[in-house]
């Protein structure tokens, strides 16, 4: 009986663990991202919004390369409308969150992320970041340090990509005659 309950836990075993490495490692472009939901100081839940593109950078409250880097993005995007910045904490609690906040030099939103999603997005290093389409499929992602110029080239080459997709399947019409 014993070996028939182990044989069970170790083909349990292997299913999770071929699930979690098929979501850590398949392909970006193909992806789309899996609900999850953020929490600010507040408790208050947010959702990312499918309207732009966005980028979500996880980070750890023990990194302060990484927290120099969210202030940097931040900088760098305030006022741009094409690209909505969401700085993570991936392994705060509302306690490290606020001590965060209190460190800012401005108001700024900072959230968190249960550690359940954590593990659903495939999270395992800090920093991370994934840039997102409009329709919610990540498009590129990151597990080390990036630079704001190295993201922003990755947006303007996908959506180099995405007018030319659009151009070539557009059709021209003249007096309601298409070709």
């Amino acid at each position: 009986m014993k070996k028939v309950q182990w044989l069970k836990f170790a083909l349990m075993f292997l299913v999770v663990a071929i699930t979690i490495g098929t979501i850590g490692y398949a392909g970006a472009s193909v992806r789309k991202l899996p609900t999850f939901n953020l929490y600010t100081l507040q408790g208050e839940e947010q959702r990312i919004p499918l309207s732009s593109w966005s980028l979500l950078y996880f980070f750890s409250p023990d990194c302060f390369s990484c927290l120099n880097t969210v202030l940097q993005f931040q900088n760098k995007l305030k006022g741009n409308d094409t690209l909505l910045f969401f700085p993570i904490c991936s392994e705060c609690d509302w306690r490290a969150l606020q001590n965060i906040h209190e460190s800012l030099p401005f108001e700024m939103k900072i959230y968190y992320l249960a550690p359940r999603d954590r593990v659903i997005l495939g999270i395992w290093n800090t920093p991370s970041l994934f840039l997102l389409s409009p329709t919610g499929r990540v498009v590129q992602r990151w597990d080390k340090n990036v630079s704001y110029e190295k993201i922003a080239q990755a947006l303007s080459v996908l959506m180099e990509k995405k007018v030319a997709s659009q151009k070539k399947t557009q059709s021209s019409c003249t007096e309601n005659i298409c070709e």
